[in-house]
């Protein structure tokens, strides 16, 4: 069967004209900035603040009423796919407009169809300053799905052993609390769904700074303060307040040794280990300097002394801690912004000038 994708989208874009009209020109531009030059006018005295607060809550009702108006327009296209576009034009037997629409979009691809695209971007996230999970959260990829918000990502439960990573509620300013959570160590990726974004937050693994020459890798750190080896170590008990454990490598004679200290100036050992007769590429244990309880294993390749390296341990996320970014759209796809808004599903796009659909058939 071919599909007359000319008519459907011609058909959608006359409903996606008059939305837009209704939320984008009607609303902002008439009752909002009438509001706004009230507000101006009316300032002085109880009386006159009365009738203000009159004309506002009339405004609103107006504000309201355009909104259904635009609510019943976007039941028009729901509708329209549900009872003509799907059992018509695709010939479908689905009973639902979500099945409808991923029956849509999988037409649309199938026929190299598509819609102009939104441009969207994401920042860098960034890290609370008062994490106790000290490892980052990857780059964010964002689709079509994306929208112009913020995102805060909170660690709700910590890790279960090795079995589960901790677990992060992925909140979106517009698009609320998102269904699935966000694990440590897993990729999140929302897809064709709201939120529109993909990310990993990192496990937690021990991080090494100003090793230069590369001599120390295989990081192992332990806490035996309370008797129990539990890895990684408490942050600012028997390490510095941020968490950094600082090293010194050193070789006299033909004996390796690694130090472990709790301050940057290397004067208080919390852990220490050496390798006689040294040669080639060796593990080093290293044994807890009383009472601190900081012990573990490093591999070491010794090259030249280092007194400047320092490792941050493989510190666990703890309910609380949080990532936060944000996604841009330029929102200039019209009848992407619409399926992404009111449908809530993203159709198959390509860069403008590129597209098969005009979006003049809804403007």
């Amino acid at each position: 069967m071919t599909i007359d994708w000319t008519n459907i989208f011609k058909d959608i874009g006359c409903n996606v004209r008059q939305v837009n009209l209704f939320t984008k020109t009607v609303i902002p531009t008439d009752i909002v900035a009438e509001s706004v030059k009230k507000v101006a006018q009316f300032t002085d005295g109880d009386e006159r603040l009365a009738i203000l607060s009159e004309m506002l809550v009339q405004d609103r009702a107006n504000i309201d009423a355009v909104q259904k108006m635009a609510d019943s327009v976007v039941d028009v296209v729901k509708s329209y796919i549900t009872m003509k576009v799907g059992p018509v034009d695709f010939g479908s037997t689905y009973a639902t407009l979500e099945e409808f629409l991923a029956e849509m979009e999988a037409k649309m691809t199938a026929d190299s169809q598509t819609v102009d695209a939104n441009a969207v971007s994401a920042t860098t996230p960034v890290a609370g300053s008062g994490n106790y999970g000290t490892c980052t959260c990857g780059t964010v990829t964002p689709n079509q799905m994306a929208k112009t918000q913020n995102f805060r990502l909170e660690c709700y439960q910590e890790a279960v052993g090795e079995e589960t990573g901790a677990l992060f509620h992925v909140y979106a300013s517009k698009d609320g609390l998102l269904e699935a959570s966000a694990e440590a160590g897993v990729e999140y990726d929302t897809g064709n769904a709201p939120g529109g974004v993909k990310f990993t937050i990192d496990a937690p693994y021990v991080q090494e700074f100003n090793d230069q020459a590369d001599q120390c890798a295989d990081w192992f750190l332990y806490d035996w303060v309370s008797g129990v080896v539990t890895s990684p170590p408490e942050k600012g008990v028997n390490t510095a307040a941020d968490g950094k454990v600082y090293v010194s490598l050193t070789k006299i004679s033909d004996t390796v040794y690694v130090k472990l200290y709790k301050d940057a100036a290397r004067t208080e050992l919390v852990g220490q280990g050496s390798y006689p007769n040294y040669q080639g590429t060796v593990s080093i244990d290293i044994t807890p300097e009383e009472p601190s309880g900081l012990g573990g294993s490093v591999t070491v390749t010794w090259s030249v002394d280092d007194t400047d390296i320092y490792v941050i341990p493989a510190y666990p996320y703890r309910i609380g801690d949080i990532f936060t970014f944000s996604t841009t759209s330029d929102d200039a796809g019209t009848f992407q912004s619409f399926f992404r808004d009111y449908l809530r599903r993203a159709m198959p796009s390509d860069a403008s000038g590129n597209e098969t659909i005009e979006d003049a058939w809804a403007e």
